[in-house]
């Protein structure tokens, strides 16, 4: 590519203000959260699960440990002291008093260890289930970090990133890869038809992609407020767009009331840049697509789609949400289910206690 060309689509891109990829963004910063050390400093207060009126109060930080654990086994995921550590429930705990509170369960049988994963009593065989979808996530990887690259480079994507269980490789043969997706306000419906065109070029390479979750810059806090949304984003993996995993991250702080211990994972391996071809194609077809006929194509596709899964939907989803600014489509309820699960566990662990 001549220099004049580059020239000018790196001069289209600071127009469209899109972020950057050859250069660097000048954008302000933006103020995180801190980061927890494993200093013995008083652990952040938090919501003490009072947003899940089916839980009994933590009596402990043992307790509060066990559960952790407990979340863990819903998804046969025995946890490292480490994750123990940045999953803990509230209220928290610094990583001394983490350490002290295991030995004390370890101790008094409410958890086991096979020597690196802590896990609840008689789940043993959950260890041999996380390693072997630990190689499998491994393959994963590579395949959904491909798709993340094609959903970046189309018009209007301003983040990507991996949730679900592959964002904690943990993840079975023929697993869907979740992706949440943040666009520009005024085009979450037309960038999700784009990246349906991806998730059909996926299935046709034997992958299924689920990209059920895309949400515009206006809409970065989420409304969910409970310990599985908070997990989701605590373990979610930025792929493209870091300056916006930056600021989602900021505007749902809240989670660190569930998860005290929590960080943002923003920093480890996000890319925003894109081939030339990529990044040229991107350009353009905002450019193309910031004319009035993509206003039209937009708002006929909103009121297509909302009309329609809205129709769709079970009438005991709890999880879906259809608006110009969010699509969720999680029509099964598997937050809710989860949580079910998880609640269950701990009332007989803490009927036993």
């Amino acid at each position: 590519m001549s220099g004049k060309l580059r020239d000018w689509v790196v001069s289209l891109y600071d127009r469209l203000s899109l972020p950057g990829f050859f250069y660097s963004v000048s954008e302000p910063a933006i103020a995180l959260p801190p980061m927890p050390t494993s200093s013995d400093s008083s652990p952040v207060a938090g919501r003490n699960l009072e947003h899940c009126p089916s839980m009994p109060p933590v009596r402990s930080l043992r307790e509060a440990i066990q559960w952790t654990v407990l979340y863990g086994s819903v998804f046969d995921y025995p946890l490292t002291r480490d994750e123990v550590y940045r999953f803990l429930m509230a209220p928290g705990g610094s990583r001394a008093e983490v350490e002290v509170a295991v030995g004390e369960a370890l101790a008094r049988g409410g958890l086991e260890i096979d020597g690196v994963f802590l896990y609840p009593p008689g789940r043993s065989a959950s260890v041999t289930t996380r390693l072997r979808r630990g190689q499998c996530a491994r393959q994963v990887w590579t395949r959904a970090r491909f798709y993340a690259r094609l959903i970046w480079s189309l018009p209007y994507v301003r983040m990507v990133a991996v949730t679900g269980a592959l964002a904690v490789d943990n993840v079975e043969k023929g697993d869907d890869i979740d992706f949440m997706v943040v666009a520009e306000p005024g085009r979450v419906w037309m960038t999700r038809g784009m990246i349906l065109l991806v998730a059909r070029f996926a299935r046709a390479r034997g992958d299924t992609l689920c990209p059920n979750y895309i949400i515009s810059m206006r809409a970065l806090e989420l409304e969910e407020r409970d310990p599985y949304t908070a997990h989701e984003l605590a373990q979610m993996v930025p792929i493209h767009g870091r300056e916006v995993a930056q600021r989602f991250w900021t505007a749902n702080a809240w989670c660190q009331d569930f998860l005290p211990n929590a960080w943002w994972r923003g920093d480890e391996g996000t890319d925003d840049r894109l081939p030339w071809m990529l990044m040229t194609s991107k350009a353009l077809g905002q450019l193309l697509l910031d004319l009035p006929l993509g206003a039209l194509i937009e708002r006929w596709e909103q009121r297509r789609k909302i009309a329609k899964l809205a129709g769709d939907a079970p009438l005991h989803a709890r999880e879906t949400q259809y608006t110009p600014d969010v699509c969720k489509g999680h029509a099964d309820s598997h937050g809710s289910r989860i949580l079910d699960r998880w609640a269950v566990q701990v009332v007989q662990q803490h009927r036993q206690a």
